[in-house]
């Protein structure tokens, strides 16, 4: 059983009356921010006066926050980084300290292991910190 598709006739229309009568039109608009699109914002105020000062006062409150927490995460590496450095150098004048004291105590390649090991740290740290923070400038450049 074969079915027998009806194909409508063509129709001939000139050039400029089917440029009139199709027409498509695509329209996007794509609006990012922390704030709704204006349009939206005075809709807002419409249904709800007093809603775009409700809105920037609460944006303003939470870039206020951020800024803060921000300022407290900054400070507290600051404090960190000072700490570290501090525990290091130590540390490091420990070793040094006990290399002389094992040169003294005629334990010449002991102590002079002992002493370049900590140099080593100190100058390996340094140079380590200066790589990453170049890296670190060069990322957010």
């Amino acid at each position: 059983m074969s079915r027998k598709r009806k194909i409508s006739p063509k129709i001939e229309v000139p050039q400029n009356e089917l440029q009139q009568l199709v027409r498509k039109e695509v329209r996007a608009e794509l609006f990012q921010g922390p704030m709704p699109h204006p349009d939206h914002l005075a809709k807002y105020e419409n249904l709800y006066p007093g809603a775009a000062k409700l809105l920037f006062g609460l944006l303003e409150k939470q870039t206020n926050h951020r800024i803060n927490l921000e300022k407290g995460v900054v400070a507290s590496n600051i404090v960190n980084e000072k700490r570290g450095q501090i525990f290091a150098f130590i540390l490091c004048l420990a070793v040094i300290g006990g290399g002389i004291a094992l040169a003294i105590m005629d334990k010449h390649i002991t102590g002079f292991a002992s002493i370049l090991s900590g140099l080593g740290t100190i100058v390996t740290v340094f140079i380590v910190g200066k790589r990453r923070e170049r890296k670190e400038l060069a990322r957010k450049r």
